[in-house]
């Protein structure tokens, strides 16, 4: 795979996220595997995954314009698991109190997966990721159009996430406001 588009994009995507070499080597190999030759990475994100016990696992966070990719632990311990990014039903930042650490939650259609991350860093970046709609390949078929209450729904997960200021959301939600 050396040399090849796929391994071009993820190490790119890789210096964009400012990783380090380390993380490249240790998930570079599974995540090219997952990620298919007409995809497109847009985050990337080191993360810890919560397990039974309420430990913590090393793990991994990839989203492609097509698909949402857990890599979970690493070395003989290595899994993943991957959905298509139109199964995300929601998703919501957990703050951790004092610590800039929050457990994100994604809902799936058929599963929640909890992850551990640095929200100063990469919140704006994940929130955009996810709330941007011309990411996608294609709405789910029972997704309906936007209507104000849904915006001012997404806007506040935005806001609880770190992703905008409360001028922002305020601005934004009044605006949405004045449509209903």
């Amino acid at each position: 795979m050396l040399g090849s588009t796929k391994n071009t994009e993820v190490r790119k995507a890789f210096k964009e996220n400012k990783l380090s070499v380390n993380l490249y080597y240790q998930y570079c190999t599974i995540l090219e595997k997952q990620v298919l030759d007409d995809e497109k990475i847009l985050f990337l994100l080191p993360t810890y995954s919560l397990d039974a016990n309420g430990g913590k696992i090393q793990s991994f966070l990839a989203i492609t314009n097509v698909h949402i990719i857990f890599i979970l632990g690493r070395g003989t311990k290595t899994r993943f698991i991957k959905f298509p990014r139109s199964e995300l039903r929601s998703y919501e930042a957990i703050k951790g109190g004092l610590s800039k650490v929050s457990v994100i939650r994604f809902e799936f259609m058929n599963r929640t997966i909890d992850i551990v991350a640095s929200m100063t860093a990469y919140g704006e970046k994940l929130a955009e990721v996810l709330a941007d709609k011309a990411y996608y390949k294609g709405k789910p078929k029972n997704q309906k159009a936007d209507d104000p209450i849904s915006q001012l729904s997404r806007l506040a997960k935005l806001k609880d996430i770190g992703a905008l200021s409360e001028e922002e959301y305020k601005s934004k939600k009044e605006e949405l406001l004045k449509r209903i």
